[in-house]
């Protein structure tokens, strides 16, 4: 019998208290199996007529439940249990989003659970660190400096912004940003792959640079129109629109850490020149002044 198989008939007998008790407690263990076993079991859930209201109770009662790291107007998340929270959020974002967005579809959610399962395998323990709460403080700070009325506080949905750094590698990427929960998750990157892919400081900044797009176009694919017309046309004519979301967090990275302590994180100041880099930060502090 295939292990999928197995997995199901147990799923199968459980009642709706048990199952309520089960997510609880594979939550708690924190571990990436028992992660992948939660998200294998909501897969099958959805698949099922099962009491949704059950699902909601226990995701939101383990988030409830844990100690944020307060850091205004955002929340930082950061410790044993900080990946259990991300995927927590992550499910529940996915119970409430036909309430939200207006849509009822098993087919979408499944797709969604998905793609967090295939995140949450790839995952591989690592004696590094990630970001520090300090580090991420004062990242924070150059932010606010730029943004004086924090404009990427919360999204359309009212989410308040949430950074999630985890103790964990990943081969599929380095940082994610979701809009439609608000959240950023940083997973650690060792210093020796931050020589190619970017520093951890830069490669934050370059998320809160895609939480600024999609809080203007309500679209994680597209970019604003002004952004095409003012810095596009000029510094990456041939650039096609499909890349347009990364150039437009790069840039947006450029403005913010150019000219702080921050400065020498960022390889693309050097690389753009003064009048490219002035013309950048002149754009997005324009752009912030209008939203």
């Amino acid at each position: 019998m295939k292990k999928n198989s197995v997995k199901n008939e147990y799923f199968d007998l459980l009642t709706e208290n048990d199952l309520y008790f089960y997510i609880i407690e594979l939550l708690e263990a924190g571990t990436l199996n028992s992660l992948v076993e939660l998200v294998d079991l909501i897969i099958y859930t959805n698949q099922q007529n099962i009491n949704v209201d059950i699902l909601k109770q226990a995701f939101l009662e383990f988030i409830t439940d844990n100690d944020y790291l307060n850091l205004l107007p955002f929340t930082h998340i950061q410790g044993s249990n900080t990946l259990s929270l991300f995927v927590a959020r992550y499910i529940v974002m996915v119970l409430f989003s036909p309430a939200i967005e207006g849509r009822n579809d098993k087919k979408d959610a499944d797709t969604a659970y998905h793609i967090l399962l295939n995140d949450v395998k790839n995952y591989k323990e690592t004696d590094k660190k990630p970001l520090s709460h300090k580090t991420i403080k004062g990242l924070v700070s150059v932010y606010e400096n730029f943004d004086k009325k924090r404009k990427i506080s919360y999204n359309q949905y009212d989410q308040p912004l949430t950074i999630f750094t985890i103790d964990f590698e990943s081969d599929l990427g380095n940082s994610v940003y979701h809009p439609a929960s608000n959240l950023i998750l940083l997973n650690t990157i060792p210093f020796e792959k931050q020589a190619k892919v970017g520093s951890a400081e830069y490669i934050f900044i370059h998320e809160l640079g895609h939480a600024l797009q999609c809080k203007i176009t309500e679209n994680d694919f597209k970019v604003p129109q002004s952004f095409k017309s003012k810095v596009v046309k000029y510094i990456f004519p041939e650039a096609p629109d499909e890349v347009l979301p990364e150039i437009f967090a790069d840039c947006f990275s450029i403005a913010l850490m150019n000219g702080t302590k921050y400065e020498d994180k960022n390889l693309f100041i050097k690389s753009f020149g003064n009048v490219r880099v002035e013309m950048i930060e002149t754009y997005f502090k324009k752009l912030i002044e209008k939203i």
